[in-house]
């Protein structure tokens, strides 16, 4: 018996994880990537710029638009120059960022798309930190009143708020909680 219900608390501890996490994960140690690999990141969170805005829109035509140039933008990745550790690092993420970014790409539901943005926020966040690939500034930003008050993450290049989870209903509902 006591068995069976440790096997149930560790089969059911992914479920409780995947449910509660709002916060990103962080950053790792994965080495030095290729000046050409961060470039391409770069380029990677500026397609994403345009999914947010269009979301910050409401226009879930020009996010579908917007996330189709974001799959090609990731498919130019040069994953081979990265080394084994970056590789086994990357690829997980990048699989779900390709994923998500490919459902957006495919719905005209704008609840739907901004479900799965933010998947794709929290993923290129511990991407572009850990290979340190933007550019420019970079804003991590918060609205606690997103998804029924779970709260939810996205990035910006600007650092006053325009929430992609409310559009218009909530423009401004949010802070910064990081710069990078």
């Amino acid at each position: 018996m006591k068995n069976l219900f440790l096997g149930l608390i560790i089969a059911l501890s992914p479920l409780s994880t995947a449910c509660s996490q709002t916060q990103p994960t962080q950053a790792v140690s994965v080495g030095k990537a290729p000046k050409t690999v961060k470039t391409q990141l770069n380029a990677v969170l500026a397609t994403y710029y345009g999914v947010k805005d269009a979301l910050v829109a409401t226009n879930s035509q020009k996010a579908q638009t917007e996330a189709g140039k974001l799959m090609a933008t990731l498919a130019k990745v040069e994953v081979a120059t990265l080394t084994d550790e970056q590789q086994k690092f990357y690829a997980p993420l990048a699989e779900k960022l390709r994923a998500d970014a490919q459902y957006i790409s495919e719905t005209t539901d704008v609840e739907k798309q901004r479900t799965r943005f933010e998947g794709v926020s929290n993923n290129l966040y511990v991407v572009i930190t850990t290979f340190k690939a933007n550019t420019a500034t970079a804003y991590q930003q918060y609205c606690p009143m997103a998804f029924d008050d779970k709260g939810a993450f996205w990035l910006s290049d600007k650092k006053e708020v325009r929430n992609p989870y409310f559009g218009n209903k909530m423009l401004k509902c949010g802070s910064v909680k990081a710069e990078f």
